[in-house]
């Protein structure tokens, strides 16, 4: 399979918020899904009540994938 780059970024914060940002890129979906581990976390900046924003954030999820399952929603 051919692997195609969607998208460069600034260097980003990977695994938590507090590091020191590194070089990213971003491929479609579909091509992570071999590389994928048995579970994802997407961290959400939001302005306003974070949980206010949880129900839009799963209905996102759902229209990429309807079968990708949230387990859970955590706000700080």
């Amino acid at each position: 399979m051919t692997k195609v780059i969607v998208g460069v970024v600034q260097d980003a914060k990977y695994e938590s918020p507090r590091e020191t940002g590194r070089r990213m890129f971003y491929l479609p979906y579909p091509q992570q899904l071999e590389r994928l581990s048995q579970t994802i976390a997407l961290l959400v900046r939001t302005q306003g009540p974070p949980a206010s924003f949880a129900p839009r954030i799963r209905q996102a999820l759902r229209d990429v994938d309807p079968s990708l399952p949230v387990l859970r929603t955590e706000t700080n």
